[in-house]
């Protein structure tokens, strides 16, 4: 292919290194704006209010801060949140 490079990310990896399929262990934030947020890997929503949303993520907690806050969907570990978002916090869940 003319101009166009390929990048195979199998070349890339260490010698002796695991990939591991997504979600196994990660949890996946998408932010735009201010105002609409994904989560994948979310397993439970913990607390919810209209200023506060707490997730549990695997072994991660979230904690949302806002105003407005919203769950738009949860489906199969993804979560979309709506509402002005401030501030948020992550924490890792003991035991």
């Amino acid at each position: 292919m003319a101009g166009k490079m390929q990048y195979d990310r199998a070349d890339k990896r260490k010698k002796g290194s695991t990939v591991l399929p997504f979600g196994l262990f990660q949890t996946r934030i998408e932010i735009l704006d201010d105002n609409l947020l994904t989560v994948e890997g979310c397993v439970a929503v913990l607390d919810y209010s209209e200023n506060y949303v707490c997730l549990k993520c695997k072994s991660r907690e979230l904690r949302f801060y806002g105003a407005d806050l919203n769950i738009a969907t949860y489906e199969a570990e993804s979560i979309t949140l709506t509402g002005r978002f401030q501030q948020f916090e992550l924490n890792k869940m003991e035991g």
